[in-house]
């Protein structure tokens, strides 16, 4: 389908809004901003969920080792049962909104965010398949949902998965609560300054160590990563990247491949440049996630570095 949306199955407990398009029948919504034509061979019809009320189903005749590509991903395709995992890590709520945001870029390659948030949107977490975290290497968790946080993170701790914090502005006052169950905090710098105030990054670090966490960093942007942890203190510098274009997001892919590499088990150090190096090919494009780079890309970069 050409369709930015995972689809959900048929026979979803939501009847068919009477002005969605296709996917709303299976996203809940009453609008659908993400209408598709979806155009295979085998579509049929679904049966009734009432009298009169038939619908086309996208996923007739499509097999679990099919592939479906979705627009705006480039080359990413994915199968059915692919889709079918990620949609079981998501859950849909009728009549709430995602959140949404206007990113407004500079001619240096720093933006402003402008958010809009459904302050209605539940926050309950009994939804969460938590029997999931011990299996993962490594669980990374954000300030933007603090119950499913502390629900995740206190899942983790109890099996022995590891956890990583992302450590943004605007919870000053429930962080020592959080860093309780971090294993490794990493902070924007001015979260960090919010957090506590300290003379300079290190003293920060040193305070944020203080309260439990096995590793404590801060990115700095282009003066890199800073860390302390039972070995002392120690530094990686910022990834070079020719031209600076766009730095959203940037800090989500220094997060994820940080991430990534310490679920892997790699040494410390490798993580926190792997982290460096996703996020300064990112800057290097316009737009959240086209500057990324492939594993493949990633592990190439950092075999130069070493």
């Amino acid at each position: 389908p050409r369709n930015v949306a995972l689809p959900f199955e048929m026979g979803s407990k939501n009847e068919i809004p009477p002005l969605a398009g296709l996917y709303g029948a299976m996203l809940g919504m009453r609008y659908d901003p993400v209408y598709t034509e979806f155009r295979a061979e085998g579509i049929a019809m679904a049966p009734e969920i009432r009298p009169g009320r038939a619908f086309k189903d996208p996923l007739f005749g499509i097999h679990s080792t099919d592939r479906l590509s979705m627009s705006g991903a480039g080359e990413l395709s994915v199968t059915r049962s692919e889709l079918e995992l990620r949609r079981s890590l998501l859950q849909q709520f009728d009549r709430a909104r995602s959140s949404t945001s206007a990113i407004i870029v500079d001619d240096r390659g720093e933006r402003l965010i402008v958010n809009n948030r459904d302050t209605g949107m539940p926050s309950s977490t009994d939804w969460l398949p938590l029997e999931r975290i011990k299996g993962a290497g490594a669980v990374l968790g954000d300030i933007r949902w603090l119950e499913g946080l502390r629900r995740v993170f206190t899942q983790a701790r109890a099996d022995g998965v590891p956890t990583v914090l992302d450590a943004d502005l605007g919870a000053r006052e429930i962080m020592p609560e959080l860093l309780a169950l971090t294993d490794y905090a990493i902070f924007s710098e001015p979260a960090l300054a919010e957090f506590t105030q300290a003379a300079d990054d290190s003293d920060r670090l040193k305070h944020v160590q203080s309260l439990g966490v096995r590793h404590a960093g801060v990115t700095r942007g282009g003066k890199g990563y800073l860390w302390r942890d039972a070995n002392g203190e120690h530094a990686v510098p910022a990834h070079p990247v020719d031209l600076v274009v766009d730095t959203t997001g940037a800090g989500d892919a220094f997060h994820g491949a940080f991430t990534l590499f310490i679920g892997e088990g790699h040494p410390i150090e490798m993580c926190a440049r792997a982290g460096a190096i996703a996020a300064a090919e990112k800057c290097g494009r316009l737009g959240g996630r086209a500057g990324l780079p492939t594993r493949q890309r990633l592990d190439a970069l950092l075999a130069e570095v070493n």
